[in-house]
């Protein structure tokens, strides 16, 4: 059992919420509705809102006794105008309040006990509030049998080893209410330093409980440092919207603090991490992460973290990137350029690598950015060491985005062996290495590649897997990708509608999201299929849009393949509008030998040669289709060199 299973297993003490639901709360609503709306008939009130339903679940656990009281106290608060509907925040009837007042009163000693256990939370476990309280034995025992047998709580085992929840979540806040604010604060403070100091396990897995008693305890800077504890562990669990929840406190309560150099370097690394769990659970394309980024640029720049700045930096260019910003990438590219170019080997290379990289594929420059990737992969082999928090730095481990990126840019140059090689590679360093964004972006590059080679089968294994990963994390950046990647395999394997009409929708959250990388890959799939549903015109309309945003944005690496489907599309439409799809052909066939991309050459030329063919043009074929077909090996897995090879023996007999 890990440290983690052993704070589990002490699961009463975690839950420090004064008010948190009891289990269960949730199955309570419908219940509970019937139950007021007869309070209300009762009581001659009009139409009621929804709004306080689940307060009330929460407070009364369904108790007919507790729902009739708190409901008809609310409903009459509610008619007289006092409030729009919203449960005040302790909004208890008098007279409920005071006989579970006298309840507590009554049991003489137990009171202090059962307002210490409040403070703690609705569940705790004797071993903490004998710690916290400094009691133990009879002194403890006596009190805790007298509040279980009056029913304000439940026992779970046998002291020292046993666990209590209070019976109702009103028992629990009427006594922490009961509590004066300074013994509240005492309380809070006691509690978080006897968890800190004598529950490792706990302080551990669960920082958030430590950070919360210190926030109530009015300890800012101690809250600070757990709050930003606790964003820590959740990042790196991962659990995102824990982690952006936690790291807000954190940067909220940190606005308080002095503003000197220590706690600018504070306030820093909570931004930083802040910065990487909303790219994680929001993508780097959303306003808000941008904004964090920012804000750490700033940050960095005051406390002359160079470290910061250049995470800060990867960030806002990936937030270009994603958005299809050229401008910003190339600004961001060219500073981390002449940066480089200044050192003889800056740890910052493998991500700046990718900068450089991706940037040069995006506009098209696939030989430039197959040097960017060669150069990481170089520095990684020879440093291995400076890529471990690299992959914090980045989002994701730069040796397997290199990787990834590194094999469909040399499949498109025409080294279409060493391309699977690579692939291949970038799965099990993602996988061994455990890391939940990487993993998430290595099988969305893996789709991507698979795509490029015109492999749906393996396209939809990987989206598979991206979308099973991205929906237990909440990735909401993979998340609007697979969608679209999960809709294209269905209308492969044979439902064209329901496909094509999850494709629009997939499409439409991702331009919500504005959302630009791989879009003009998806754009032509989504043409593709619909030409092939018979729907030419709307298919040639999508693609003369996708050319124009390729002009517009400068995101060029697919612009050959595009060229291509149109003059293919051109002819579906009319087999005789010859020469609008060899001019198709012909700019493809241009784009591709200016970008040296042998692959997609390949295909454009076989077009324009079986374009030939069918238009009794045979003696243009052998000059036109040998010089592609002679760059790649005969014995390399490629349809097309296969089907090259056909054509080309059918023309000239050999």
């Amino acid at each position: 059992m890990d440290r983690r299973d052993l704070a589990r297993a002490d699961r009463f003490g975690h839950r420090t919420y004064p008010s948190a639901p009891c289990v269960g709360a949730h199955h309570l609503p419908a219940r509970i509705r019937s139950a007021v709306d007869g309070v209300a008939e009762r009581h001659h009130v009009g139409p009621r809102p929804a709004g306080p339903i689940e307060q009330i679940a929460a407070k009364t656990d369904g108790v007919p006794l507790f729902v009739e009281e708190l409901t008809k106290s609310i409903l009459e608060t509610i008619v007289a105008g006092k409030v729009d509907g919203s449960l005040p925040a302790f909004a208890i009837p008098t007279t409920l309040h005071d006989s579970l007042m006298a309840r507590l009163d009554r049991l003489e000693g137990a009171k202090g006990v059962a307002q210490t256990a409040a403070a703690i939370g609705r569940e705790f476990s004797y071993s903490l509030l004998s710690s916290v309280a400094g009691q133990n034995g009879n002194a403890l025992e006596a009190p805790l049998t007298q509040l279980e047998q009056a029913q304000l709580v439940f026992r779970k085992g046998t002291p020292p080893e046993s666990a209590y929840m209070f019976k109702h979540a009103l028992v629990q806040d009427i006594a922490y209410e009961s509590l004066t604010k300074s013994r509240r604060m005492a309380l809070h403070q006691r509690i978080a330093e006897t968890i800190r100091e004598h529950f490792p396990a706990i302080a551990e897995t669960q920082p958030e409980v430590v950070a919360h008693h210190f926030t109530q305890a009015r300890l800012t800077e101690q809250a600070v440092e757990w709050w930003g504890k606790a964003g820590a562990f959740a990042l790196h669990r991962p659990a995102f919207i824990e982690a952006i929840a936690h790291l807000e406190k954190a940067l909220h309560l940190a606005e308080q603090l002095n503003d000197d150099p220590p706690r600018r370097l504070l306030r820093l690394s909570l931004q930083l991490n802040f910065g990487h769990a909303l790219t994680a659970a929001r993508g780097y394309g959303a306003r808000e992460t941008a904004a964090a980024f920012e804000r750490v640029r700033e940050l960095a720049i005051r406390v002359e973290d160079f470290d910061a700045k250049f995470a800060a930096d990867w960030g806002l260019w990936v937030h270009a990137y994603v958005r299809g910003e050229s401008r910003t990438m190339l600004e961001q590219a060219d500073i981390f350029r002449r940066h480089r170019d200044g050192m003889e080997e800056p740890p910052e290379t493998g991500v700046g690598g990718l900068i450089c990289g991706q940037t040069d594929w995006f506009h098209g420059d696939f030989i430039g950015a197959r040097r960017e990737f060669e150069r990481t992969l170089t520095a990684y082999r020879s440093k291995p060491e400076l890529y471990i928090e690299l992959r914090i730095t980045g989002g994701h481990d730069a040796v397997v985005a290199a990787k990834n990126f590194l094999a469909s840019i040399l499949w498109a140059l025409g080294d279409t062996t060493r391309a699977g090689v690579l692939a291949d590679e970038a799965i099990s360093r993602a996988l061994a290495g455990r890391h939940t964004t990487t993993i998430a972006n290595m099988y969305a590059h893996r789709w991507v590649f698979e795509m490029i080679r015109r492999q749906p089968a393996e396209a939809h294994r990987a989206a598979q897997a991206m979308m099973s990963l991205s929906q237990e994390h909440g990735l909401s950046f993979f998340l609007a990708h697979g969608r679209f990647m999960l809709a294209y395999a269905r209308w492969h394997q044979g439902e064209p509608e329901a496909g094509m009409s999850e494709m629009r929708e997939g499409m439409a959250e991702i331009r919500n999201q504005d959302l630009y990388a791989h879009v003009p890959l998806m754009e032509m799939l989504m043409a593709e299929a619909e030409a092939k549903m018979g729907r030419i015109d709307a298919a040639i309309a999508m693609i003369d849009e996708q050319l124009t945003k390729m002009e517009r944005t400068g995101q060029r690496w697919v612009e050959a393949e595009t060229y291509r489907v149109r003059g293919q599309m051109l002819l579906d439409r009319q087999p005789s509008d010859h020469a609008a799809a060899e001019d198709c052909f012909r700019r493809a066939i241009e784009i591709a030998r200016a970008q040296q991309t042998k692959s997609f050459e390949l295909r454009a030329t076989l077009a324009l040669a079986k374009l030939y063919h069918a238009t009794g043009r045979d003696k243009m074929v052998p000059e036109l289709l040998a010089p592609a077909l002679a760059y790649f090996n005969k014995e390399v897995a490629l349809p097309e060199l296969d089907e090259g090879y056909r054509l080309l023996d059918s023309i000239t007999g050999s």
